[in-house]
């Protein structure tokens, strides 16, 4: 399965991907840009693995797009 393919990401792969640095990542998630889920932990728990949402992250990207064919 490719990256592109995928319904969630970890957030080294967002990075790799798109080229978005985990803090930039980490302050989207947090003002609700971008949903995600954790797996591994108990809730509110600050470990486990983070998955981001790519129909989210594709959406707030496509949302800040400018310019494009006239």
């Amino acid at each position: 399965m490719t990256v592109a393919s995928k319904r969630y990401l970890r957030v080294a792969e967002v990075e790799a991907e798109y080229r978005i640095k985990p803090g930039v990542l980490y302050q989207l998630i947090a003002a609700g840009k971008i949903r995600t889920i954790q797996i591994g932990t108990k809730a509110n728990a600050s470990r486990g693995t983070r998955l981001i949402d790519v129909a989210s992250l594709d959406a707030f990207l496509a949302s800040r797009a400018t310019g494009g064919a006239s």
